[in-house]
């Protein structure tokens, strides 16, 4: 965890963590505290990052996610970037897929602490 203080790697650790629990747990309320308000990434908002997780906790009966090799650099005024692999496994009646991907996510520290800006 090149340039990331001990205090600032575990709140973005629990950030990330959370996330996959959200997920796992199917849980749109709480997945939503995780993405700031300004998320912004291309022409996709924050509603956009919702109505997609809405859309897959309706499609599957069952989501599992973990991260794993993480990777977090530290940037200017409150800034971070996070590399990492997760595994998703979703799952409806008797069907089963399971997929395992790199990603990069912008985070950004706010006063409500750390929160997801870009790359979902």
């Amino acid at each position: 965890m090149a340039g990331c203080g001990f205090s600032e790697q575990a709140e973005i650790d629990a950030l990330l963590d959370a996330r996959d629990a959200a997920v796992s747990s199917r849980d749109l309320a709480a997945y939503t505290l995780l993405i700031d308000p300004e998320y912004n990434e291309g022409e996709r908002n924050r509603a956009d990052v919702l109505d997609e997780m809405q859309a897959l906790i309706a499609s599957f009966d069952t989501l599992a996610m973990q991260s794993s090799g993480r990777s977090i650099e530290m940037g200017d005024d409150g800034a971070a970037e996070c590399i990492q692999t997760y595994k998703l496994v979703v799952g409806k009646g008797e069907m089963r897929r399971e997929l395992v991907q790199r990603e990069q996510l912008s985070l950004r520290k706010t006063a409500d602490g750390w929160k997801i800006i870009g790359g979902l």
